[in-house]
């Protein structure tokens, strides 16, 4: 148990120095008597407080021990015989108290959140509760004994499962990492939804919607939130330009997950005809089917790792005999996947003209490969194209050094401000929805 003041409790102390020094230099008794009384107020409050803090008894208690990256796991510590104030202490921040419930006058529990930036396998050993003394002198840190693995699941991974699922069904069911799971959110799903479109359907609420559209009848129904879905109809096609380039794990899972999401969508809504453009490798496909356009992407997120670590970091979650049987589902399927032709961006410029196509997708870390989608940005003089990009939150993270991080955040400001300048429209990729820059 380690014990040290509070910022009350450091001041006072400095007072009671400062008078006891002050009382033998002007001899003076009555600040020797009130110095005496603070001292033993700080004594008192020290040893009460010790010996009551040893009667404390923690419990933890975490609900699971997989999750995906987007959500929460809940978590309780029960907090027996400690009449005492307290706090939990968090230097990570991914804890968060939720509720804290009285369960008698010395008795509590503490309902808590787990939330992880990252995916990987996170050892949460003990958790630290700050507790208080009883005149808020002192502070004493005490540990929560948990010991546990979360392994957290990069949101590609689901994606990934979802198309496997469709191409190979119940074959499919062997690989899935969680059979029942929540939903990310879809973030192409959003950008297709309009507050002055056509009626699509009524529909759960998710992150991201317009609470304006709440359709109020059909939540009375089914008692929770329903919305109204707008959404303006992609006509004319559309051009899906990415870059698989990435920095780390983090945004690695961000772009992949969002191409990944963004075909899943596309073959939903039946959207043809899609081209389909690699920025790094200047290499454009036609699809007519959207079926083998999310085929097509799905193998390549697996067969082509963004970083060098990408395979490895996949049989992290799961093994490698999974991972040949979504590979092998996916080329089973294999049909025709049009033109494919290394084509430069003044030719590409053409095609889009020619095609009249209206919504030109772009998804880049913008801090990897950026004078590429600066390029392909200039190059679109079209009004009447919509143009958007989708990028990472905080893309420099997986940089290494501050000095890198540094330079990668200015680059990101930097293309940033010149992607507004050419009217373009910036959605940023958070853990539970999105944001519009």
């Amino acid at each position: 148990m380690k014990i040290r003041f509070t910022g009350f409790g450091a001041g006072l102390a400095s007072s009671t120095i400062f008078l006891t020094v002050s009382s033998i230099a002007f001899k003076d008794l009555f600040l020797l008597i009130t110095s005496i009384g603070l001292a033993l107020l700080i004594s008192t409050d020290l040893f009460l407080t010790y010996f009551v803090s040893r009667r404390c008894l923690f419990t933890s208690n975490i609900e699971r021990d997989r999750a995906w990256v987007w959500e929460k796991i809940r978590g309780e510590i029960e907090i027996r015989s400690c009449p005492l104030d307290f706090e939990l202490a968090d230097p990570s921040r991914s804890i968060v108290i939720e509720d804290v419930e009285h369960i008698s006058k010395d008795s509590r529990k503490i309902i808590i959140s787990l939330e992880f930036m990252f995916s990987g396998v996170h050892n949460i050993k003990n958790l630290m509760i700050k507790i208080y003394s009883i005149l808020k002198i002192f502070i004493f840190n005490r540990e929560v004994y948990v010991n546990r693995n979360i392994i957290v699941y990069p949101e590609y991974l689901y994606w990934l499962q979802r198309i496997v699922y469709i191409i190979g069904g119940e074959r499919s069911l062997a690989s899935s990492v969680l059979r029942e799971t929540s939903q990310p959110p879809n973030i192409f799903r959003s950008i297709l939804r309009s507050s002055a479109g056509e009626y699509y359907e009524t529909r759960e609420y998710s992150p991201g919607d317009d609470i304006k559209r709440i359709d109020w009848k059909a939540t009375a129904r089914n008692i929770k939130l329903m919305i109204k879905d707008l959404r303006e109809p992609v006509g004319g096609g559309a051009l899906i330009a990415y870059d698989l380039r990435c920095s780390g794990s983090y945004t690695c899972d961000s772009i992949a997950s969002m191409i990944l999401s963004i075909v899943y969508t596309v073959y939903q809504h039946k959207i043809s005809p899609i081209y389909i453009y690699d920025m790094s490798k200047k290499d454009l496909r036609f699809f007519k089917d959207s079926y083998q356009l999310m085929r097509y992407i799905a193998e390549k997120i697996l067969t082509e790792p963004m970083t060098e670590s990408s395979l490895h970091d996949f049989y992290e979650y799961i093994s490698p005999s999974e991972y040949y049987k979504m590979l092998e589902i996916l080329r089973e399927a294999r049909g025709s996947e049009g033109l494919s032709k290394d084509l430069a961006s003044d030719n590409l410029v053409g095609i889009i003209s020619d095609e009249k196509l209206k919504d030109i997708v772009m998804i880049s870390s913008v801090i990897n490969g950026s004078s590429d989608l600066i390029d392909l940005v200039r190059k679109l003089f079209d009004p009447e194209v919509r143009k958007i990009v989708m990028i990472p939150e905080k893309p420099w993270i997986d940089l290494g050094d501050v000095e890198e991080r540094y330079i990668g955040y200015k680059t990101y400001e930097k293309v940033i401000e010149d992607l507004r300048r050419h009217g373009c429209r910036i959605y940023v990729k958070k853990r539970r929805g999105f944001e519009v820059l």
